[in-house]
């Protein structure tokens, strides 16, 4: 009897080992960055004049995310506080294609707050490289 007792030990070393292992390639395979949107803004080929609205804001947003709004650079607390002191209904806004997206969000959300989120985004129509 004794020797029918030592058989039915069962070894889990190695079953903790496999464990180990699977869980060690869960952690080397997963990715723990923050997911990046990477947002291309086109230019436009066919862009028309349209009227501009009333009581209307003109921003641009050059190349490296500057803000300038009548010839001033502007930071955006210090655009905050100029939509907080006028009564604009609606920001237009001109955006240049390598502008960083966070401005492009920034600059949605001011408008969100100030004008209820009447912002309208104008393209300058692109050269056609055969004319």
């Amino acid at each position: 009897m004794e020797d029918l007792e030592d058989d039915l030990n069962v070894d889990l070393t190695p079953l903790i080992d496999v464990i180990f292992m699977l869980v060690i390639f869960f952690l080397m395979t997963t990715t723990f960055a923050l997911p990046v949107i990477e947002l291309t803004l086109p230019n436009s080929t066919t862009a028309t004049a349209v009227p501009q609205k009333p009581n209307t804001l003109k921003v641009l947003i050059d190349s490296t995310g500057q803000i300038l709004v009548e010839n001033k650079i502007l930071l955006k607390n210090e655009l905050d506080a100029y939509l907080s002191s006028h009564n604009y209904k609606n920001i237009e806004l001109s955006i240049d294609a390598k502008a960083p997206a966070q401005a492009l969000i920034d600059l949605a959300d001011l408008a969100r707050m100030h004008t209820n989120g009447s912002l309208s985004i104008t393209t300058i129509k692109e050269k056609n490289s055969w004319e």
